[in-house]
């Protein structure tokens, strides 16, 4: 068949931002609602519209920023809430005792989770850096052999990351610093379904560590990354070995 085939969806979004403690405590809230185009399919019965809505995802977030102790302690921390409707699944329907595998527009996914980042400077020179997130998602209607399942593409349900660097301030070694810090991801499902069982990747801790040196101009840094050796994984549906040990250098030159 040909035509024309037109489609719009109305996509809001806003945001709020309310300093309780002028300067340190700040709380936040925003909604925004984004959509892509599902494409229309042939159906086996021609009663049956294979004309689709916009899938559609909904998040909600809020959260609280904090900044201390002049400026050394900074915290962010938020909740968030994402939906998807009008997602397609397959179906089965009799029509005058003939049955049709079809396919519907009434799938919906749900992911929750928080995230947390802070930041810390106790004395000059020093900084850490430290980051974890959680994430629950599941189908919530779908397929029946994915139904109330982690999706593949969801990835690690928890992530973390620290890292802390130090460079020297005063004395014939100004200039010089140290950092090293920590990756870890948890186990990932790559096939998760009735028909097909369970596949997952192993969870992994990286551990790295850094050298640098400025002097006037000149910046010189290595990066070992990786420093245990470990095999390991990542993966959203699929399987990518990732690199062993490994080290990084640059150079760089300021004008």
């Amino acid at each position: 068949t040909t035509g024309t085939y037109h489609q719009t969806a109305f996509s809001p979004r806003f945001g709020l931002v309310y300093e309780a403690v002028k300067g340190q405590v700040s709380l936040f809230a925003n909604y925004q609602n984004g959509f892509k185009n599902v494409s229309p399919v042939v159906q086996p019965h021609p009663s049956i519209s294979g004309d689709f809505k916009p899938q559609q995802a909904k998040q909600w977030e809020a959260g609280v920023k904090l900044d201390l102790l002049n400026n050394k302690l900074g915290l962010t921390a938020s909740y968030y809430d994402i939906s998807v409707d009008n997602m397609l699944r397959p179906d089965i329907v009799t029509i005058d005792g003939q049955t049709y595998n079809i396919s519907v527009q009434d799938g919906t996914r749900l992911s929750r989770g928080v995230d947390f980042d802070v930041t810390l400077a106790p004395i000059q020179g020093l900084n850490l850096i430290m980051s974890y997130s959680y994430n629950n998602s599941k189908m919530t209607k779908a397929d029946k052999n994915v139904n109330n399942l982690r999706p593949t593409e969801a990835g690690p349900k928890h992530l973390s990351n620290i890292w802390a660097n130090y460079s020297l301030q005063q004395g014939k070694l100004k200039g010089l610093g140290f950092g090293i810090g920590m990756n870890y991801a948890s186990e990932n499902v790559i096939t998760n379904s009735v028909a097909t069982g369970t596949f997952t990747l192993s969870s992994y801790t990286l551990l790295n560590a850094s050298l640098s040196y400025g002097f006037k101009h000149f910046e010189f840094a290595f990066k070992a990354n990786n420093l245990g050796n470990q095999t390991y994984f990542k993966g959203w549906t699929t399987v990518n070995p990732q690199m062993p040990r490994n080290i990084l250098g640059s150079f760089a030159y300021q004008f």
